[in-house]
Formats: structure tokens, sequence, C-alpha cells
């Protein structure tokens, strides 16, 4: 049972792990030589990886963030239609500030690449007719790309293979009347419909993901803070904006911050961090409680 932490205790969370010191994640283990099927060894310390690559067949370095499960931006170019996905906020936000929209409602959860249904999924470039990306979890595809003239910007996250019993599907369609290959990615039924009624290719089932919560996303919305009796001078706040981002601030101190919801879990990536902080939670209309591994609490309260 979850239980409440005393005002003393609450203090110390406060100041230190919701500070924005990251919390374990849910791959955050320290790896050694030993094979860990897609992983060969993990530097937490310095924040990379050592990964299997088949299309560069061979062994690579990636951001820890690549290979830790965590949440992944959906991204809309209004202007030339091409959908576009990243594990890396600053990436998104990047992106946010030259005109593309942040399809909050449609961000996923990458996999473990620990997990023994992981597979990788590729990003590659087309710096000719309009410069799309395009993902794919088929090496062959992939190196066919890379061979009709296409970049190769590697692995972009981990999904669970199709086949695998685990997570929601994602379909991947293709636009056959756009000049520039535009494809889209989707585990909406709604979306899928829509689009294959509109002329677009269906290309099936490409993997399974995990998928954010979008529902509780939204009751999250706004800003709750937490007050300490005993230090009055402490005052922490967070805020959660509609769009997946937000910040948090400690006595004027503050720090942005994207976040995703995906079942009683909510995943905060401070600006700065690879590494979310991977804490339980509930929010209703009058407070939001975070959980630690412990199961204490701390209660930030709607403002």
């Amino acid at each position: 049972m979850k239980k409440k932490l005393s005002m003393a205790v609450c203090s110390v969370m406060a100041a230190g792990l919701l500070a924005g010191t990251a919390m374990p994640a849910l791959a955050q283990e320290v790896y050694g030589a030993e094979d860990q099927g897609n992983i060969i060894s993990v530097d937490y310390e310095a924040g990379t990886a050592v990964v299997r690559d088949e299309v560069a067949d061979g062994e690579v370095t990636v951001p820890v963030a690549t290979i830790d499960e965590g949440f992944v931006y959906r991204m809309y170019d209004p202007a030339r239609g091409e959908h576009f996905y990243t594990k890396d906020s600053t990436e998104m936000q990047n992106l946010v500030n030259i005109g593309w929209n942040h399809e909050s409602e449609s961000d996923f959860v990458s996999v473990d690449a620990s997990d023994m249904d992981a597979i990788a999924v590729y990003r590659l470039y087309n710096p000719n007719e309009g410069g799309m990306h395009f993902y794919t979890e088929d090496a062959m595809e992939a190196r066919s790309l890379i061979k009709a003239g296409w970049d190769y910007e590697g692995i972009s996250f981990y999904s669970f293979d199709k086949d695998a019993k685990k997570g929601t599907p994602q379909y991947r369609l293709y636009n056959p009347n756009s000049a520039n290959g535009e494809h889209n990615w989707t585990t909406s039924a709604y979306e899928y419909e829509v689009l294959k009624h509109a002329g677009w290719v269906d290309e099936g089932v490409r993997w399974n993901i995990l998928e954010s919560d979008g529902a509780r996303s939204k009751e999250i919305v706004g800003s709750f803070r937490y007050i300490d009796a005993d230090i009055p001078e402490l005052v922490c706040t967070y805020t959660f904006n509609a769009d997946g981002t937000g910040t948090y601030d400690v006595s004027g101190e503050v720090s942005k911050l994207t976040y995703a919801i995906y079942g009683n879990e909510l995943s905060i990536l401070f600006e700065g961090e690879d590494i979310p902080m991977n804490v339980e939670f509930t929010v209703d209309a009058e407070a939001l409680s975070i959980f630690d591994a412990t199961g204490e609490c701390m209660v930030f309260y709607r403002i």
C-alpha cells in the first residue's frame, strides 16, 4: 500500500530526487561485457551504449536515451506534410520553434532495447525531393535506400517485433500522390482508416509500441505546488502543458521539462538530462501525488 511521507522526508525529496536528479529508468541497469541481445555494453557515466546495428553491419555507439524505454515525439510539418519522430526533446523543441506542430496526442513510448522482443527502428533522410525522413525496422530496406542516395541517420528507437504479443501495432501508410514519398506511422484505427479511404497505400503493421496515455495527459495539465511546512522558503511547483512540455520551479530556479504518461507511470525528462525520471503517480482535481520506488509519496496541490 502507498503511504504518504512526513513533511521532513518530503523536503528531502523536493530538494533532491524531484529537483531534477533522474531516478532509475526502466532500462537503467549497469551492463558489463555480457551480451544483452541488442546491447553489447553500457557506460552510464559517459551516457553512451554500444549496440548491434544491422544496417551498419557492426557495433555502433549511441546515446543511452536510445536504448532506454522513453517517449517518442510525433512532429508534423504543415508546409511539406512530413511526419517526424524523435526521442530528443531538444530536437523536438527546435522543430516547434521553426513552425512544426507537436502532435502530442500521438506521442508513443519506445521499448527497452534489452527486452527479448525488442527490435531497432532505423532513421533515414532523403536529401533530394523535399528532404523527407523515413523509418524502418527492415535492415535490407534501409540498405536499399542508402544505395539510392538516402543518408543513414542511425537507430532512432526500439520497438517490439510485430509478431510479439506485446504492445500496440503501429501501421505504415504511403501517399502515392505526394511528390516526396510521404509516409505516416500510426496506432490510431481512425487515422488508419481515414488515410486508406483518402487513397493512401496500406503497408501493414511494421512494429508494436507502447502508447502514451492521452486521456490521463489531459488530467495532469496545470500547475501543482508543494510547500514544506518546516522550510517555508522551499516551494516546489510543477507545470504541465497540454503539448507535453512543462517546467519545474524550486523556489525560483526553473528547469524546463517534457513528459509523457503510460499506465500509472509519469515519465519526466528534464532539460539537459539523457535519462527520464519514471515515477508512479495519481492525479485528480485537487492534487498530484508522486510515489518513489518504496511507495512513499509527495503531494503537490493543484493551484
